[in-house]
């Protein structure tokens, strides 16, 4: 078996973790490393700081995750990055270094997870040579509360995300109003 250089994309990797997704990004990482790949994660601190409630968690040292190499991103912008992004749907603070790590990374896959605060959609076009997967963790790309329950009463069967998304209370997504996704 040949070797991969395998990144993995994802907003929330433990310790700055919100559920289960970055737990399950961890353990597919760190079993490819056991299989004998070399995997790097990009996650985002800011991220899981403007949601967690407490003071903000202090990064460990970035570097290796039982094998894993981690790369923390994090902005002088603080809260306001995850929001500007949540917002326009593309990666504002961390754009050029974005860019430069998937394009330049080497990488042989580049595994997208939940990227709704690392830039998504927009950061799913980023340029790489790599063969690029998305698994959807959940329903963001096409439910703005990312449960597919409308006005957190019923099931989702059409169309109603303004109002849904207020009753969700957050705030509605300008990029979903603009054909972003489509394109």
């Amino acid at each position: 078996m040949t070797a991969l250089r395998i990144c993995m994309v994802t907003t929330f990797y433990p310790p700055f973790n919100l559920g289960g997704d970055g737990i399950a990004v961890q353990r597919l990482s760190r079993a490819l490393v056991q299989a004998g790949h070399e995997v790097t994660v990009i996650h985002d601190t800011d991220a899981y700081n403007a949601l967690r409630r407490g003071p903000p968690l202090e990064a460990p040292p970035e570097g290796d995750d039982q094998g894993v190499r981690v790369i923390r991103l994090r902005s002088r912008l603080r809260a306001l990055a995850p929001l500007l992004v949540q917002q326009f749907g593309r990666p504002v603070s961390h754009r050029t270094q974005l860019r430069h790590l998937l394009a330049n990374g080497g990488w042989d896959v580049v595994h997208f997870h939940n990227v709704s605060l690392m830039g998504a959609p927009a950061i799913l076009a980023y340029p790489s040579n790599a063969v690029t997967l998305y698994t959807a963790h959940e329903h963001w790309l096409v439910c703005p509360t990312h449960v597919l329950w409308r006005h957190r009463r019923e099931p989702c069967d059409h169309r109603e995300c303004f109002r849904c998304v207020l009753r969700h209370h957050r705030p509605p997504q300008a990029w979903r109003y603009t054909g972003a996704l489509q394109r």
